[in-house]
């Protein structure tokens, strides 16, 4: 259960994400996903006006 007054939001990826993108890109998988990183879920609606949007599809 999340309590609000103890969320603190992370300054840095955890380093435990950081490996697990080297390995994956080791590997040749594609990814996206943020593991040992904290989420929050939500029933209701969230505002995203003003949010940048990442398109996970787009090639650099």
């Amino acid at each position: 259960m999340l309590n609000i007054c103890d969320y603190k939001e992370l300054t840095e990826i955890p380093a435990d994400t950081v490996e697990y993108y080297k390995v994956e890109q080791a590997k040749g998988n594609k990814f996206g996903m943020f593991p040992y990183v904290p989420h929050v879920l939500s029933q209701g609606e969230v505002v995203i006006k003003g949010l940048e949007i990442i398109d996970w599809n787009q090639s650099e």
